[in-house]
């Protein structure tokens, strides 16, 4: 899982700074920041003693999680499935826009 997310997050890095192609919706944002805050959720550094001292409920719901590592497969799970997405979108964009210019695709409205 983590070589196909490097090869498809550099291939997006690459669309976007060298191509100069528009990735992101305003939607990706929200999925972005759950895949961040998942990582920083299952570094070391996270203040986990402050979560379980926030009351019964909050040391039940660490407890149950186990380990915090849990998180990061997570966040490895949200950034493939965007990032996969987003390399399709790229790639049939970029699939139609030769066939057009080719003449093999009719623009919208030609009959």
């Amino acid at each position: 899982m983590g070589i196909l997310l490097l090869g498809c997050l550099l291939f997006l890095l690459y669309q976007k700074l060298c191509k100069r192609k528009k990735i992101c919706a305003k939607n990706d944002h929200i999925w972005l920041g759950a895949a961040a805050l998942l990582t920083v959720m299952s570094l070391r550094y996270f203040p986990w003693d402050f979560v379980q001292r926030m009351g019964s409920w909050a040391l039940g719901l660490v407890t149950l999680i186990g380990t915090p590592a849990v998180f990061f497969g997570y966040a490895q799970i949200l950034l493939c499935v965007w990032s996969i997405e987003k390399c399709g979108a790229v790639l049939q964009l970029t699939d139609r826009t030769a066939r057009m210019r080719e003449g093999t695709v009719k623009k919208n409205g030609e009959k």
